[in-house]
């Protein structure tokens, strides 16, 4: 997860991969991190995403890469979790929507080519589910790009689906 370098000054710090954008530490208990007029976070956290969503041996399926991945799939929702919980500004939002999308398309092509490989009965099915899944996060990311993109239903979309997606690996 991309870790800020933030500048001291006498009243704020400010953030140098985004020039001009004035900031407080985000990792600094109790500030709340990078408000920017954006529509990413009308109106209340929603209840259902408050606690962390963490990886659990119970997922596991026994394919050391795969359940890596699942892992590593699990931490990138998180991070996106955290800039909603947070109410982070819409750069780091995109940075981790975008992290977890380019993840799992690295993630379906190794899972895809191991079910090839081992002769996966379903194997069609499960690609369009990946085929499905991955025309919804390039959906997310444009919606993000014109401002409509509802953070909180999506994360829940998101976190439904991997644990879906996992258990029926």
């Amino acid at each position: 997860f991309f870790v800020p370098q933030f500048t001291s000054s006498s009243s704020s710090s400010s953030f140098s991969a985004f020039p001009g954008v004035i900031a407080q530490n985000p990792f600094a208990q109790n500030q709340t991190p990078f408000l920017m007029a954006d529509n990413l976070h009308d109106g209340e956290v929603r209840e259902d995403l408050l606690q962390p969503i963490f990886w659990s041996d119970a997922y596991a399926i026994g394919v050391p890469l795969i359940d890596y991945q699942h892992k590593r799939l699990f931490e990138l929702i998180e991070e996106l979790r955290q800039c909603y919980v947070r109410k982070m500004s819409g750069p780091f939002v995109l940075r981790a929507l975008k992290g977890l999308v380019s993840y799992c398309s690295e993630h379906f092509e190794s899972e895809e080519l191991l079910l090839q490989m081992i002769g996966y009965p379903m194997y069609n099915s499960h690609i369009q589910k990946h085929r499905k899944f991955t025309a919804q996060t390039q959906a997310w990311v444009a919606d993000f790009e014109t401002g409509t993109l509802d953070l909180g239903g999506m994360l829940k979309t998101v976190t439904d689906w991997l644990i879906s997606h996992v258990m029926s690996a």
